[in-house]
């Protein structure tokens, strides 16, 4: 069994998940990570020099490569569900779970980070925006934790109860 974690970009997947793997024993991996490593250049660089559409197309590839996997956490980028038929593909390599996190506290997680669709510097506005957007696909996923004021392990005592594992 495979548990994807999906949400918007700050909502504490790739967080959640090393703590999810680690306490029952799944491998993790960050598709934003696994870019990365194949490509040899950050996200950032990815945007910068070649385009989200581009970034979008490797996040795909990267989604297809995953479907033989068994007992792994998988993280995807907080855009990955919106582009090609990603959720669908997820929905196929395991149960998916939205961390629906409140607006206070994604913009709490992404002080100081930069995040390729709006830069280093965040406008509350455009992030609200951009999450309205996404919000309906987010909610197609088969669990949805609303993490308003859970901690990491509450997140992740949640995300173990609702999936009964």
């Amino acid at each position: 069994m495979n548990i994807v974690l999906i949400g918007f970009m700050g909502s504490g997947k790739t967080t959640i998940g090393k703590e999810l793997a680690l306490q029952k024993g799944f491998k993790l991996i960050d598709t934003d990570e696994m870019i990365e490593k194949e490509q040899n250049i950050s996200i950032k660089e990815i945007f910068s020099s070649k385009g989200e559409a581009y970034f979008r197309e490797l996040e795909k590839q990267a989604i297809q490569k995953l479907q033989a996997l068994d007992n792994h956490i998988v993280s995807v980028g907080g855009g990955a569900v919106m582009y090609h038929n990603n959720l669908d593909v997820l929905k196929g390599i395991g149960i998916t779970v939205f961390l629906d996190a409140p607006i206070e506290k994604i913009l709490e997680n992404l002080k100081g980070k930069f995040r390729p669709l709006v830069g280093d510097t965040i406008e509350e506005e455009k992030l609200k925006e951009l999450l309205r957007s996404r919000y309906s696909t987010y909610k197609k996923a088969d669990v949805t934790i609303h993490t308003a004021n859970l901690s990491i392990q509450q997140t992740v005592n949640e995300i173990i109860k609702a999936l009964s594992l």
